[in-house]
């Protein structure tokens, strides 16, 4: 079992779901200098299964228990999307440092009552981007910054999950109910895509036009496909894909006025991948070899609360998630250029 060691810390987990148990437990266990202290669940036997699995001294069924466990100084908030809300404001009133996964809620609404009860009460408020922690995009991102390709046109961002010859795994219920998951289909890979889009070059975006393909397979299941274009508020061109279909490159381009900067294998739940700086006169291949994102995002978390600085996802990022989201179906529904945040008369005379 997990024992707490001096000067490591001490991580709560809220949900036992798939994420949870194939991706963020294992990366809080590896992580240095932290440990997972206990898990909260809805199932007793499940839960209990799940600490025992991940070697966690402690399991429980209410959070508020979860948090009366001194052991826990920090927590993953890994449950239903329309649940974040509830549990990231537990966990800043009772002081816990917070890391949610994404979407940060199901509403802009929400999300926005996260950002504020969090700063309210002092308390850290990281979303999972996990992308941010691939080193390929980060080692993209500074020789962006640095002038590698010039001012920059576009991004181009595509991350699907790839089904083979059928669906993936049966999504559980309530990720198939779009009123819990908030921004329908685009709420999965899409908000990491257009994050990711953004984070590249220091913008967020500003609006989008999206149109999507969905194909009924033989057993019963669906591949489904939606493109995203838009522009970030510097006026840079995006284009976004994401979704379930059989095959796909998921890869990253950014276009400038001096070359491009490609990324291959570097997007999903695994880091590493190849960087490859093309200009006219040069090509320049990093390879990055493959690392844990995840672990990565809990260290940095980790510092960010310790040092004192912001998140490297924070709950604006993860605010500007959900409204993305939310344009993307809203342009879906209108067949229209959606503003990002403007909502409620978006695609209004």
């Amino acid at each position: 079992m997990s024992q707490r060691s001096e000067g490591h810390v001490g991580w709560g987990l809220v949900g036992t779901g798939r994420h949870a148990d194939q991706y963020v437990a294992p990366a809080i266990q590896s992580a240095t200098g932290a440990y997972l202290a206990a898990v909260c669940g809805t199932d007793t036997t499940r839960t209990e299964a799940f600490a025992h699995r991940h070697g966690v001294a402690a399991a429980y069924t209410s959070l508020e228990r979860m948090l009366d466990d001194a052991s826990v100084t920090h927590v993953f908030v890994c449950s239903p999307n329309d649940l974040h809300e509830e549990h990231v404001r537990l966990c800043a009133q009772r002081g816990r440092a917070v890391l949610c996964e994404k979407p940060l809620a199901h509403t802009p609404e929400s999300a926005a009552r996260m950002v504020e009860v969090c700063r309210s009460h002092g308390i850290p408020l990281g979303v999972g981007y996990h992308l941010r922690h691939n080193r390929a995009h980060v080692r993209a991102r500074e020789a962006i910054a640095a002038g590698a390709v010039g001012e920059v046109l576009s991004v181009e961002v595509q991350y699907v999950h790839r089904t083979g010859t059928a669906p993936a795994a049966p999504l559980p219920a309530w990720r198939r109910d779009p009123g819990r998951v908030g921004g329908g289909q685009f709420a999965g890979t899409g908000t990491h895509a257009a994050d990711l889009a953004g984070w590249l070059v220091a913008d967020t975006l500003a609006s989008v036009y999206a149109t999507q393909y969905r194909h009924a397979t033989d057993d019963g299941g669906e591949h489904i496909v939606q493109t995203v274009v838009g522009r970030l508020a510097g006026g840079v061109l995006v284009s976004l894909s994401a979704g379930r279909m059989p095959h796909a490159l998921n890869a990253v381009t950014v276009t400038g006025t001096k070359g491009v900067v490609r990324l291959t294998g570097s997007v999903g739940n695994r880091g590493g991948g190849r960087m490859e700086i093309l200009r006219p006169d040069s090509t320049t291949t990093v390879e990055v070899v493959e690392h844990d994102v995840y672990r990565e995002q809990i260290e940095a978390f980790e510092r960010a609360v310790r040092l004192g600085y912001r998140p490297s996802a924070d709950g604006v990022d993860g605010l500007n998630g959900v409204n993305v989201a939310v344009a993307v179906e809203r342009s879906l529904q209108n067949g229209a250029e959606v503003v990002v945040g403007e909502l409620a008369t978006a695609g209004k005379e």
